[in-house]
């Protein structure tokens, strides 16, 4: 038999590689979560649509309170300048 050279062995090598690679690309993946039921997929989102709403709410008092805020400041500085007067 002849002894296999070098660079015929690093060719070899490198086939092997690149076919475990497409075998493995070409694999179905596992699923990270198990399914869920189609019960507890609608409860979860009736549960994130509560929250969001909660959230948009909150969101809303906040710009609300922030905006009489300013409204306050501006109103007192108007007045201060006009005591100045």
């Amino acid at each position: 038999m002849k002894k296999l050279k070098i660079d015929r062995i690093i060719s070899i090598a490198t086939l092997i590689a690149s076919l475990v690679a497409i075998v493995l690309v070409l694999r179905k993946p596992t699923p990270v979560a198990p399914k869920q039921a189609p019960a507890a997929i609608a409860e979860h989102a009736q549960s994130f649509d509560q929250k969001m709403a909660q959230f948009e709410l909150s969101r809303r008092r906040l710009k609300y309170t922030s905006t009489r805020m300013k409204l306050v400041q501006c109103w007192r500085n108007r007045w201060v300048m006009l005591e100045r007067l």
